[in-house]
């Protein structure tokens, strides 16, 4: 894939504007809004032990060992507009 290249301080900036310890890349879907990808994201390192054994125990989403009510900021491609931007966060 072609990641942007300021994509680490765009989930920084995220995050920080959250304040939150994580957040995560996503793109456009026309079903859903917008498609999560939470193999680019910064997750926090306080979970690495529950990732851990959630992929040993089979799980393969590790979206979903995220707790639903939780929510976290998505960094989207700069080329969307900004009123999607900034409704990224309430998804």
């Amino acid at each position: 894939p072609f990641l942007p290249s300021d994509l680490v301080d765009r989930l920084l900036d995220a995050a920080a504007q959250a304040g939150t310890p994580m957040a995560m890349a996503a793109t456009p879907d026309p079903e859903r809004g917008l498609s999560r990808h939470p193999t680019f994201a910064l997750w926090p390192v306080a979970l690495r032990e529950d990732l851990r054994q959630a992929l040993t125990d089979g799980v393969r989403k590790v979206i979903a060992k995220m707790n639903p009510s939780d929510r976290y900021p998505m960094v989207a491609p700069r080329s969307l507009s900004a009123s999607t931007r900034s409704t990224l966060s309430s998804t």
